[in-house]
């Protein structure tokens, strides 16, 4: 089977879905893709996608929809499309809920060190306040020594 790689823009327009999505597959590895010199991702797919897609979209590369009216394969395609970005956003949310567990638990965590502290620490004693003598008291004091 003879393989082509190709920018995401191109894999994403063969694909008929979103450079987005394009990216999320190659990190899930359900696409082949390699970077090349430039550090850029080149995506890798066979020759028949490239044919299928030249003889679906009329060799121009715009997907021909006669009289407005959808076919078959753009059902397919667009429910395909649809099912990958809800599958990419249940990957989303799995991941924000896994980090959201993790900061739950770390914060339980510090929240028992901290009771465990205050616990250890001795309550204020309880002391009588001083009545507050007048200046005049204050003033006898210094010099009789009362």
């Amino acid at each position: 089977m003879a393989e082509r790689t190709v920018e995401i823009g191109e894999a994403a327009r063969v694909l008929g879905i979103s450079t987005e999505a394009v990216r999320k597959r190659i990190k899930r590895g359900s696409l082949k893709a390699q970077k090349n010199g430039g550090g850029q991702w080149l995506v890798i797919l066979d020759e028949a996608r490239f044919a299928a897609t030249a003889r679906d979209n009329g060799g121009d590369g715009v997907q021909a929809n006669v009289a407005g009216v959808a076919t078959t394969m753009d059902l397919v395609r667009s429910s395909a499309a649809i099912e990958e970005a809800l599958r990419d956003e249940v990957d989303v949310l799995r991941d924000e809920v896994t980090f959201l567990r993790d900061e739950i638990s770390r914060l339980d965590t510090i929240i028992m060190s901290l009771t465990q502290n205050v616990k250890l620490l001795d309550a204020p004693r309880q002391t009588q306040p001083q009545p507050r003598m007048s200046w005049w008291h204050r003033l006898k004091s210094k010099f009789i020594g009362r």
